[in-house]
């Protein structure tokens, strides 16, 4: 019983972290310039990383 209510809090858990990140994420991309720009910008950073 202990082993199926850790894995169910477990999935809860990440439902409700996924649930979050969803929402901020929705919220911190109201417009859709807003994520092209974000792409660009991810993209510089890994050219970046893999550069360093």
């Amino acid at each position: 019983l202990k082993v199926s209510f850790r894995r169910k809090t477990q999935q809860i858990f990440l439902l409700a972290t996924i649930s979050t990140s969803l929402q901020n994420s929705a919220i911190r991309s109201v417009s859709s310039t807003a994520v092209e720009t974000r792409i660009v910008s991810n993209r510089r950073r890994i050219v970046r990383i893999f550069v360093v």
